[in-house]
């Protein structure tokens, strides 16, 4: 049942003092654990303890694994199968009658006992399980959870292809607690901006425990966070009745001059509600970013800004752990070093971040693409199996501004009506962000899909020609730019993207291979080995070239970095492109041994490039050079297009560009200055001509071009 809220403005209403009304019991620290057997009855005792959070891996628990393999990292204690968890909790006196909640912030298929009764089940992967206990009597009781996981939502092809770092682990991590509420409480509020309208749109779920019909007062007010908490409306009081079960309301909020959220001034706006019956209270606080992320022609734009995606990819690679950080500082950490090398937009590869990811990116500014955790073919029964997953995942993360797009999978297969009509209805149940039947679906007949807001793909059609991006492993001749010779900087996607209504996003872009670095080897000091580099490191010693290895890495890698450069800029370089996501910027260890990052799986450089020198082509302002070749000769001479791929944060007013070429001793061969004027932001501009006589040059060598934009 939904309810419109009447808003009525009360001056002076203050928020501040009253108690939460929502008391949360850690339950983090010492279980009894025990593994079971499937289909098994729970275990008559439990006669081994875990730390959770945590996973059996994280423990130690179970055999090592003796396996060696050249294929891929070695998981020391990997285990798939239930596992029992049991511990006793003593509810406090102040929680009687109260409503009870288990809450379970990430696992995997779980069952929930309290006393011995079944208390229900979750299949969630990619949002908290909440597991209702009802009203429990002060006191002690002994709470069993059962940890599944061999269980999947739905079977295909490849599930969560991510297994081998994300991981099919068994545990518990992130907060697990017992929540108590008033049998009347806020379950959920939801905030959609209406920036043209300087508003934003509130639903508030009302939950009703009772079996009577409740009246009461949802008041609520918004401030902007930062250094300072400055209200910026007075309260909004709303009145309410909920039948039992609860009800649904809604009001608009006018926000006039409210400070926008985006990836150069990522400000957040804080909503807190609260909630009072004649016996009940509740309080709820939410952080949410006033903006919109939509397409505009061929083009993403925020908030008016056009806006080009520099994505990577993310298999949920923690290679100490084999699970995401449940913690802010964790992700702050992972998501400054891609902003480091220019990174705005990060893909997750079949898997959703926890919470505490897109809190994160709400604070960087990032642009986040989750995907259901499914690689394989669509139809009713895997729309049954993954459609909770999908509502949690909007209901969890929904008012998170970084959330920007959500893709059903990756490189997904089956019905396209079905996926079609999935995307329709998630777009109705949360219109704030972007969405796609998938990420690089149907591999052998590329189609925009009817419906899509986005489409990221390889390529646009078959064979050379719809590319877009720079190499391949084809059967079918389609090589990529990179591996069509001579060399130059020339290419671009602009016949691949013709006509095309929406945004292209090149899929996996990249994976420029860097020879194994058996220096790494002692990083890994937590649940895998890296026996695949021991097994690599123990072939070169026994073929007397350990003291190559060092040179094999600098030099593989330096090529890798040079690859990189091409694909990175001829996506920049194509007009009207949307952006690119590439595998990767680390190492991604979860499908093989595919070493395709300059940096590691522990994010840190390799020394193939700085970071400085690889944002010379990956960041929001780059200078480009478009040539026919890269080896000439004296008697020609040289000369290039100048460009520019501008989508900071201002306008270039009175732009300069200087340029000079010079020998590899740095003797100047050639120099010029280029008055280009207004540059403004969101666009591929062409700035000027270089011309270069070669005559004074002395062969042979090697000339290095630089271009310099207002110093």
């Amino acid at each position: 049942m939904k309810y419109i809220f009447v808003g009525v403005l009360l001056a002076g209403l203050a928020l501040g003092g009253a108690a939460r009304a929502v008391e949360v019991l850690d339950l983090s620290g010492s279980w009894q654990f025990e593994f079971g057997k499937k289909g098994a009855e729970r275990p008559a005792t439990f006669p081994d303890t875990i730390v959770l959070p945590g996973t059996t891996e994280t423990n130690r628990k179970g055999p090592e694994n003796p396996e060696k393999k050249i294929t891929g990292l070695t998981r020391l204690y990997r285990y798939e199968g239930p596992a029992w968890y049991q511990r006793e909790v003593v509810v406090p006196a102040e929680w009687a009658g109260k409503r009870v909640v288990l809450v379970l912030e990430r696992t995997k298929f779980a069952q929930v006992w309290l006393d011995g009764q079944a208390r229900g089940e979750s299949p969630l992967l990619c949002s908290a399980q909440e597991h209702v206990l009802g009203v429990v009597a002060p006191g002690k009781h002994t709470l069993t959870v059962c940890v599944d996981n061999s269980r999947r939502p739905v079977k295909c092809e490849m599930h969560q292809m991510s297994d081998n770092t994300q991981g099919n682990w068994n545990g518990i991590i992130g907060r697990i607690e017992l929540r108590a509420t008033d049998a009347v409480w806020i379950e959920e509020l939801q905030i959609f901006p209406d920036v043209a309208g300087d508003a934003a749109r509130v639903v508030a779920r009302v939950g009703n425990a009772t079996t009577q019909r409740v009246s009461g007062t949802l008041t609520m007010q918004l401030f902007e966070t930062g250094a300072r908490t400055t209200a910026l409306t007075r309260a909004a009081l709303a009145l309410f009745e909920a039948p039992p079960g609860g009800a649904t309301l809604e009001t608009l909020f006018k926000i006039p001059n409210a400070p926008r959220w985006d990836e150069f001034e990522p400000r957040l706006l804080r909503m807190t509600a609260d909630l009072k019956t004649s016996a009940d209270k509740d309080q709820r606080e939410v952080l949410f970013g006033f903006h919109y992320f939509k397409t505009l022609g061929s083009q993403f734009n925020v908030n008016g800004r056009t806006t080009f995606l520099r994505g990577k990819h993310d298999g949920c690679v923690f290679p100490l752990t084999g699970h995401p950080p449940m913690d802010v500082e964790g992700w702050l950490k992972y998501l400054r070093v891609c902003q480091d090398y220019g990174i705005n937009h990060i893909r997750f590869h079949t898997w959703t971040p926890p919470e505490a990811a897109f809190t994160a990116a709400d604070q960087l500014g990032m642009y986040l693409q989750p995907e259901l955790p499914f690689w394989g073919k669509w139809d009713e029964a895997t729309v049954a199996a993954l459609l909770p997953e999908a509502e949690g995942i909007l209901r969890a993360y929904g008012n998170h501004p970084s959330f920007a797009m959500l893709s059903l999978g990756n490189e997904c297969g089956g019905s396209r009506a079905v996926m079609s009509n999935l995307v329709a209805k998630l777009r109705e149940r949360d219109p704030r962000r972007l969405y796609a039947q998938g990420s690089n679906n149907f591999l052998g007949d590329p189609q925009l899909a009817s419906g899509d807001d986005y489409w990221t793909t390889f390529r646009t059609r078959q064979g050379a020609a719809g590319n877009v991006r720079a190499s391949f492993a084809t059967v079918d001749g389609g090589n990529g730019l990179a591996q069509i010779g001579p060399a130059n900087t020339l290419g671009d996607y602009t016949n691949a993207i013709a006509r095309i209504p929406v945004p292209v996003l090149g899929h996996e872009v990249g994976q420029f291979e860097i020879f194994p670095n058996c220096d790494e080897i002692e990083k890994y000091t937590g649940v895998f080995r890296a026996r695949n580099f021991e097994k690599i490191r123990d072939d070169l010693a026994a073929a007397g070239m350990a003291e190559q290895a060092r040179d094999f890495c600098r030099v593989s890698g330096k090529l890798a970095a040079l690859g990189y450069r091409t694909d990175i800029e001829a996506a920049l370089r194509t007009p009207g492109f949307g952006g690119f996501q590439l595998l990767d910027l680390q190492d991604f260890p979860g499908q093989g041994t595919a070493l395709v990052g300059i940096l590691d799986a522990f994010m840190e450089s390799k020394g193939a490039i700085s970071q400085d020198e690889w944002r010379q082509f990956c960041a929001p302002t780059v200078l480009l050079a478009r040539f026919p070749k890269y080896v000439w000769t004296v008697g020609e001479t040289f000369t290039a297009q100048v460009q520019i791929a501008h989508f900071g944060e201002k306008n270039f007013p009175d732009a300069k560009l200087d340029w000079d070429l010079t020998s590899s001793r740095g003797r100047a061969v050639a120099a010029g200055k280029i008055s280009v004027g207004w540059i403004a932001t969101g666009a591929l501009l062409t700035l000027g001509e270089i011309v270069a006589p070669l005559a004074g040059a002395k062969a042979p060598d090697q000339l290095t071009l630089t271009l310099r934009l207002n110093g």
